[in-house]
């Protein structure tokens, strides 16, 4: 049976009983839910919603979404007026608003037949790619394909791009003889992206804007170039450490470091974070081996006062060591040496 029916007999709630016989594992032997007819289809939208639901003994939102589920409108409502050919000729021609107000319908049914029937929305601003824009990719430079189909000169570039399709032999040549025209233009110093020895030997020295205009280049070649060579920007400002403040850092305190090199301290805990070394504190003092033997071999007070430590200091370093105290060393001693004792005996 039904677990409404179930649940009818026995006086449990509903929930109860669906998840008794889920713990059980017994599978319902009838439907939870009546398939529709034929003959109850057909009533749909014959008459309200409930009264179709008291008639056929189902419940009012499996009518209405059943009714909704075949597309047929509600009982004394008229059905929207059918889109005529001229109509629909004008969907993507406009904005959607604005052909509501023009035909005279809701905007929300524009959108939706628009949409059903998939048609783009109107855009003046964009350029939609058909197969024949697309073939005339590679045979037209860029910017007469552009004028063609009324694009602009980066929206075909990068279509041309995106499908993999090299340029047209005319629009090599122009780029050839727009960098020939140029390098007449240009100062003493370079030749088209060539770089000479004096030149890269000056890269690191200047300013890359300083440089560039005494180079005759542009500012962002020379910092390309300067990247390129891995050579460190030029700042007067700017600390070029060597090997041997290197091994210092992380020996003494930031502060005693940077006055010592005459820098920021934020520059020495800098270059300490990029070497991946610790920091070190005025207040720390670094345990040796001789101390960290002396842990366990008496109680904590005893050693912090022996190494003029904080005892705090001292069991924290213990645990770390995973030394036991000195009286649970002694604990374990004295059962251990009890059951050996009972053993015995």
């Amino acid at each position: 049976m039904r677990d409404e029916e179930a649940a009818a007999r026995t006086g449990h709630p509903l929930s109860g009983v669906i998840q008794r016989r889920h713990a059980r594992g017994i599978p319902l032997s009838v439907r939870q839910n009546r398939l529709w007819t034929a003959e109850e289809d057909k009533l749909l939208g014959t008459a309200p919603d409930a009264e179709i639901a008291a008639r056929l003994k189902r419940p009012f939102k499996g009518v209405s979404s059943r009714r909704l589920q075949l597309g047929r409108p509600v009982f004394g409502r008229k059905s929207g007026t059918p889109w005529t050919r001229n109509e629909e000729s004008l969907l993507g021609t406009m904005p959607d608003r604005k052909l509501a107000t023009r035909i005279g319908r809701a905007l929300s049914a524009v959108q939706r037949h628009r949409l059903s029937l998939g048609i783009r929305v109107p855009s003046p601003h964009r350029h939609y790619w058909t197969k024949e824009d697309d073939k005339l990719l590679g045979l037209l430079p860029d910017d007469q394909v552009a004028k063609l189909i009324g694009s602009n000169f980066k929206a075909v570039r990068r279509r041309r791009a995106g499908l993999n399709i090299p340029p047209c032999v005319k629009q090599l040549e122009q780029a050839r003889l727009a960098r020939a025209r140029g390098a007449k233009h240009r100062k003493q110093g370079g030749h088209q992206g060539a770089y000479s020895q004096k030149e890269d030997a000056l890269i690191g020295t200047l300013p890359d804007a300083d440089l560039a205009r005494r180079l005759g280049r542009t500012f962002l070649a020379v910092q390309a170039r300067r990247n390129q060579l891995a050579i460190r920007k030029f700042n007067p400002k700017l600390h070029l450490w060597t090997p041997k403040e290197d091994a210092l850092v992380g020996t003494v305190t930031d502060p005693a470091l940077a006055k010592q090199l005459g820098i920021t301290i934020s520059a020495v805990a800098h270059r300490r974070r990029r070497l991946g070394l610790g920091v070190r504190y005025a207040h720390r003092r670094p345990w040796t081996p001789e101390e960290d033997a002396l842990l366990g071999t008496a109680s904590d007070t005893e050693i912090a006062a022996r190494l003029d430590r904080h005892i705090a200091t001292v069991c924290i370093r213990r645990q770390k060591l995973g030394i036991p105290n000195l009286y649970w060393q002694h604990r374990c001693g004295r059962q251990r040496s009890l059951g050996q004792k009972t053993a015995a005996q």
